[in-house]
């Protein structure tokens, strides 16, 4: 149906071009075990990838395709695995590459990236458009896998996302329940361990498993600037770097001065393997409620836009914080937002007392109660750098406490500064006019199935269903010794939804993001 769709739209008559569907040879090897059973008169359904005969689940007995180490028992790359459908995670058990997971590879995952001539939005869920948007570089070679879980001799089967962005996602609590149960002593990498694999920073990207291609056009020409604020656990906050890491994109990393050296010197050398991700040499000793939560933005905001004049959105992480969404996901997100910001702001629920010491804003400014997360275009950033407005409310903010949630939001919230992309309406963030879709962070208005450090849910494996369905970019936040499998769970996911995107699966529908208020009344 896409096919005929797309000629329709399409006139290629009398021309030396056609429209055909196209599938990998290993892919169109597997499905000759259709063959078989179909002319025995057996029953055979597909689901997704996998496939029944007679109701039984068929596991074949041939070898890996010869593009994949077959030594290693890397899993097939067309089959969802992780929180696609059902997980099983085994450690020190055979099992046929089919359904081997991904968290288990030792080596990276190779797919092969195909070109295509023309791609149908949507995949034909409405009348087929026709587009090169996303055509890919034709034999480029991308290495990416999920690192090697350490997870005890046990089966953990978890129930949930189908693989889909618009699924439901139940989760099976029992098996959640032994995930939470299982006690083994995970045994993280220190800054010695990055340290020695950085001298050779070829095979630390490739062994690591970074992403080193841009893999659609839309990518390539939308580069995003993020910082990370860390302070500890080096291995959690490279993952995260991992997870977000694009060749177009650019990073700036924050160590926090009372951090162990090690790991500064750690990030300096994973740092040094990459051109477009740095390391701040200006520390500073991050208190609670204090100017030192948003001076490392603010120093990351001036560095990034001095190395890049692409990048065209920032976004500031922590090093605890994980993504909801791929980059290409990400992406379309952001061009939907079409130059908005997304900011939290409230002065009905403001914390007014936070302000009296440092009397009224300058400007005939309101200030406004917002977080400390935000999404914002390059031209606030341009005007937090450069318009003496701007250095004037945060001279005043230097008076307050939490700045860091003050700061921000109040720019965004003051249209008539004339701030880009700064909010029109009434600034009361709500789950209705105007969400708050830069973070997934749990306050107390939710149950959580991890554990509450000073109101906040640390993420647990329980939580897993909900993110999984979220649209939320990021979530906020997990501990690297607390419910671990939670973690390697949401990488593998993200890393299974970005392995789709390579092979072609760009059904993501961003539509929603275009509707939302913010979206709607900005300047």
């Amino acid at each position: 149906m896409c096919i005929n769709n797309a000629l329709k739209r399409v006139d290629l008559r009398r021309s030396p071009y056609n429209v055909t569907e196209q599938y990998p040879a290993e892919v169109l090897e597997r499905r000759k075990a259709l063959e078989g059973p179909r002319r025995d008169g057996k029953s055979t359904l597909l689901v997704r990838d996998n496939l029944f005969i007679d109701g039984r689940p068929f596991m074949p007995t041939s070898t890996p395709p010869p593009h994949l180490d077959s030594d290693e028992n890397v899993p097939d790359v067309d089959k969802p695995v992780g929180m696609c459908g059902k997980l099983t995670i085994v450690a020190g058990h055979s099992v046929p590459y089919v359904d081997k997971p991904v968290g288990l590879c030792k080596n990276s995952i190779s797919l092969q990236i195909y070109s295509r001539v023309v791609k149908t939005d949507l995949f034909c869920k409405n009348d087929a458009s026709v587009s090169t948007h996303d055509v890919r570089e034709q034999s480029h070679l991308i290495n990416f896998h999920v690192n090697e879980y350490n997870i005890t001799d046990e089966a953990l089967e978890m129930i949930g996302y189908t693989g889909k962005n618009n699924s439901t996602s139940l989760g099976d609590k029992t098996e959640i329940k032994r995930a939470d149960n299982t006690t083994q002593v995970r045994n993280f990498l220190q800054p010695q361990n990055y340290s020695a694999m950085t001298k050779n920073c070829s095979n630390f990207i490739h062994e690591r498993g970074y992403i080193d291609h841009h893999l659609t056009e839309v990518e390539r020409d939308f580069p995003i600037a993020f910082s990370i604020i860390m302070f500890t656990d080096i291995e959690q906050s490279e993952r995260l770097l991992r997870a977000i890491y694009r060749p177009q994109n650019y990073y700036c990393i924050h160590v926090d001065s009372k951090t162990n050296q090690t790991i500064y010197d750690g990030m300096s050398s994973i740092a040094s393997c990459f051109d477009n991700v740095f390391v701040m040499s200006t520390r500073f000793d991050v208190q609670w409620g204090t100017m030192t939560n948003l001076e490392p933005d603010l120093l990351c905001m001036k560095e990034l836009w001095n190395k890049s004049t692409l990048w065209k959105y920032f976004i500031n992480l922590t090093g605890q914080e994980f993504p909801l969404r791929t980059n290409y996901e990400l992406v379309r997100i952001l061009e939907a937002y079409n130059g908005s910001n997304d900011l939290e702001g409230t002065l009905k629920r403001a914390n007014r007392d936070r302000w009296e010491k440092a009397g009224s804003p300058p400007h005939n400014i309101t200030a406004i109660k917002g977080a400390a997360h935000i999404v914002v275009n390059r031209g606030f950033v341009d005007f937090v750098l450069h318009d003496q407005r701007a250095h004037d409310l945060l001279n005043w903010t230097r008076q307050t406490y939490f700045p860091d949630e003050t700061y921000f939001a109040t720019l965004n919230h003051n249209p008539q500064l004339g701030v880009p992309g700064a909010y029109l309406g009434v600034p009361e963030t709500d789950d209705v006019l105007k969400p708050f879709m830069t973070r997934f962070k749990d306050w107390g208005e939710r149950e959580c199935h991890g554990k509450r450090v000073r109101a906040i849910c640390i993420i647990g494996t329980g939580d897993l269903p909900e993110l999984a369905q979220s649209k939320k970019l990021f979530v906020n936040k997990f501990h690297q010794n607390f419910h671990p499998y939670g973690y390697d769970c949401l990488e593998e996911l993200i890393a299974n939804r970005t392995r789709d995107i390579y092979l072609g699966d760009l059904a993501f529908d961003s539509r929603y993001y275009g509707t939302l208020g913010f979206v709607k009344n900005k300047i």
